[in-house]
């Protein structure tokens, strides 16, 4: 068993896996599907656990996952390793003349995404 330790004790990067880890706990335990959404998720991770997340995390994290994520944090090379699951893709941008956001979807050739079960 581990050592017992304080959350103000984490890094920035190990706070958001925390997070992921009880959201992942969530969603075993209760053993129902549930939509997620995850806002900025990789910013605070290294490219090892970034790659972690994008590969392991993401396609099996519910039966529908909102990924709100900056271009900074989802390059090309990282997009190809999540079109595979993904169904629909927006680009999202604030317009600062008239304090409003603007969407586009964006369209993508990958395959319908795979459904998952909750073991």
């Amino acid at each position: 068993m581990g050592k017992p330790f304080e959350r103000r004790q984490l890094s920035a990067g190990e706070n958001q896996l925390f997070a992921v880890a009880t959201l992942w706990a969530l969603r075993q335990v209760s053993r129902r599907p549930m939509p997620v959404v995850i806002d900025t998720p990789l910013s605070r991770l290294d490219s090892e656990h970034r790659l972690s997340m994008l590969r392991e995390f993401f396609p099996h994290a519910g039966h529908q996952v909102i990924i709100l994520a900056t271009d900074a944090e989802v390059d090309e090379a990282q997009y190809e390793v999540l079109e595979p699951v993904i169904s629909h893709v927006y680009e999202m941008n604030y317009d600062t003349t008239q304090n409003t956001v603007n969407y586009r979807r964006i369209e993508n050739t990958a395959p319908p995404p795979r459904l998952h079960q909750i073991n």
